[in-house]
């Protein structure tokens, strides 16, 4: 079959292609098609459209003016739905109207589709076709979406918390009339209100559960591309089967929805009365109470949240810069990030959406290579200041010939990366280096090679795995299971952590200001604790002080345990030292179960056991515990060995274990935690500066 012709389309003057589409000669016929080039600068009217392209080897031929275009199984899904009602004439569509096999004209028409989506009249938000139950679903999410966007969704959002708790409260002394502040017109609260009055039974059937996970979770939510059209678009629609709402509508009734859903995900155990006024919202929460919330806020998770928050960012405020947008996009070190069929696109279709990609001479170009694509930007934002070592994470996977260890490896977001340890801003203030910025060098001739200026602390002398023995799970990692410190998962890993740093004697480098009790403590979790910021994330906050409280809890802990537990439960070879550390401690058998903390332990201001033990199955979560030859511990990235280098980047916050490679060349592995260097110790110790190159 010959290859489909295109015309030619002028950069100069913002040609673009548009898709006639004319009436079909009978009903329930495909309609016939056309090709037609406009210029956009003469203001042509059409509809653009945001689908998801599908498996590209699965094709079906499409005819557009006496050719055979092999269109994908979901455009052609998406044009049979979306034509049959006779009103759309005009289409423009990426995978038609840009010649895909052209690099040359892709790379420009790629960077203008900023103004194709700005332009059209419409965008039509395509979720694919109807499944059991959707029409009904969406005319259920329409009227909710009405009612929310009535009493002011758009501020909702700050008051979250706040009305989450006078929520509880209310529900604990059964005012089921209303909420307290109900009488403000346009909040949370008033919407709240409402529903009680009518009867909260009519929750159980707002949403059927199984068409809301069915389509929350298909492909479109998580596009790259996405940030991008919905940002733009003057009037986006959400289409699934032949039912439409607007994107104000959708969003207003996810925000609904997620309210519930964390009501129901955080307060199943804090509040039983709360929790069972939740209940009868089961519909919309398909986990069910056994695993509450689970199931659809992994499948819709934050994904929508990403591209609602950057439109109206980028509205009220203004765009990110493109490191801030790459960051929030691709999700490295979180768990959520978006995709792209070609990865080349998680840069390129942030480039139209943000700040400075003028500034930093960055334009789509398909005639390179993935790899020459995150290089380039790595080099433009580091001549610009901008320090991406801290997303430089699973170094250790890329093949030797792949992507620099320097260069942030966008596509890996989505891979559950360890949690970054946020060495700026005001969350966490790790000041490692406290020197100049740092010097730095970049030969083009050498594109895989960058010198760095830094400080040599230390080469590892030994590791142990993450205690909680959790492996390299490529599924998504819960960190819930580890909040419960009676669970013996947590308690041996503790003893484990323990035992590591008390094999390594006086040695270890303490920091005058530490109360030596507290090393184990604060190692685990890189000194922060878990700080609630909204419902849906996670920051964190300054550690305490002191760590006595946790101390007492521990103590509690192996003094309410018996040793054939620790038989029963850890590796022989370690099970002896153990016992021997204990001890003395165990004062008394239980009945082979560990007990609850006695509650008088916690002290006011005290960082709770629970959240400790949260913190640290987070921090070491695709990590390593490790020690090097002249005492320092170190939360190191996992796949550390014996020999790799302690050293702190100039201008970087945190310090970094780096691999020799060769006699010349050095490989990033990845950020650490060193205990006694993360607050400018440095500058008080000896050591040594080197411009080392990194590969």
């Amino acid at each position: 079959m010959p290859p489909f012709q295109y015309q030619p389309l002028r950069q100069s003057k913002q040609e673009i292609r548009l898709l006639n589409i004319s009436a079909a000669p009978k009903r329930n016929k495909f309609p016939s098609f056309s090709l037609e080039v406009v210029s956009l600068q003469s203001s042509p009217s059409y509809t653009a459209l945001s689908y998801t392209w599908g498996d590209a080897s699965k094709t079906t031929p499409l005819h557009i003016h006496n050719q055979v275009f092999q269109a994908t199984h979901n455009l052609y899904e998406a044009l049979q739905h979306l034509t049959q009602s006779g009103k759309l004439k005009k289409l423009w569509v990426d995978a038609i109207c840009i010649n895909q096999k052209d690099d040359e004209e892709k790379s420009w028409q790629v960077a203008q589709m900023i103004h194709i989506y700005r332009n059209a009249a419409e965008t039509i938000l395509w979720l694919g076709p109807a499944c059991l139950g959707s029409d009904l679903l969406m005319d259920k999410m329409q009227a909710l979406g009405h009612d929310a966007v009535r009493h002011g969704v758009k501020v909702w959002e700050e008051d979250r918390l706040k009305t989450t708790q006078a929520f509880k409260q209310a529900m604990s002394y059964g005012y089921l009339g209303g909420l307290p502040g109900a009488e403000k017109e346009g909040t949370l609260e008033r919407f709240l209100s409402e529903w009680f009055r009518r009867g909260w039974d009519v929750m159980g059937d707002v949403l059927p559960p199984t068409p809301l996970k069915e389509i929350l979770s298909r492909p479109w939510w998580k596009r790259v591309w996405i940030l991008q059209e919905v940002t733009v678009s003057k009037k986006p629609v959400f289409t699934c089967g032949h039912k439409s709402m607007s994107f104000e509508t959708m969003y207003a009734a996810l925000s609904v929805l997620e309210f519930f859903q964390d009501a129901w995900k955080f307060h199943w155990s804090a509040d039983r009365v709360f929790a069972r006024l939740v209940d009868n919202a089961e519909g919309l929460m398909p986990g069910g109470p056994e695993e509450p919330g689970r199931s659809l806020y992994e499948g819709l998770e934050t994904h929508y949240r990403i591209f609602v928050r950057y439109r109206d960012l980028y509205h009220d405020e203004g765009p990110l810069p493109l490191h801030g947008l790459l960051s929030l996009a691709s999700g490295i070190g979180l768990k959520v990030g978006l995709l792209a069929t070609d990865p080349r696109d998680l840069v390129y279709a942030l480039l139209g959406i943000c700040s400075n990609a003028q500034e930093l001479g960055l334009v789509p170009d398909y005639a390179k290579s993935c790899r020459m694509v995150y290089l380039e930007v790595a080099v433009a934002l580091r001549k610009h200041g901008v320090n991406l070592l801290p997303w430089c994470l699973d170094t250790l996977r890329r093949d030797e010939d792949a992507i620099p260890s320097w260069v942030p490896d966008w596509r890996a977001g989505p891979r559950y990366s360890a949690y970054k340890f946020v060495s700026e801003g005001p969350m966490c203030e790790f000041s490692a280096w406290r020197g100049t910025t740092g010097k730095w060098s970049y030969n083009p001739a050498q594109p895989d090679v960058l010198i760095r200026s830094l400080s040599f602390v230390d080469s590892i002398a030994d590791t142990i795995p993450d205690p909680f023995e959790r492996g390299s799970s490529e599924s998504s990692p819960k960190f819930d299971e580890f909040s419960d410190p009676a669970d013996p998962c947590v308690q041996s890993a503790f003893l484990k952590a323990e035992k590591f740093v008390h094999s390594c004697g006086h040695d270890v480098i303490i920091p005058h200001n530490y109360d030596k009790r507290d090393i184990v403590w604060r190692i685990l979790t890189a000194d922060r604790i878990i700080k609630p910021t909204h419902l849906r994330e996670i920051g964190f906050q300054l550690a305490p002080s002191s760590y006595a409280n946790i101390r007492q809890m521990y103590t509690a802990i192996l003094e309410s345990k018996v040793k054939e537990y620790v038989k029963a439960q850890l590796d022989e070879s370690v099970t002896q030292s153990l016992l021997d550390m204990i001890e003395g401690r165990a004062s008394r058998a239980a009945d082979g179960a560990f007990v609850q903390f006695p509650s008088e332990l916690s002290s006011p201001g005290a960082v709770d056991f629970a959240t400790f033990t949260r913190t640290a199955g987070m921090m070491l979560y695709k990590r390593c515990l490790a020690k090097s030859t002249q005492g320092f511990l170190c939360l190191a990235p996992e796949g550390t060995q014996p020999g790799d280098r302690i050293v702190v980047i100039h201008g970087t916050g945190s310090p970094y274990i780096v691999r020799p490679v060769g006699e010349m060349y050095n490989r990033i592995v990845g950020e650490a935690y060193v205990l006694g260097i993360m607050y400018g110790e440095l500058s008080m110790l000896d050591v040594n500066e080197y411009n080392l190159a990194f590969i």
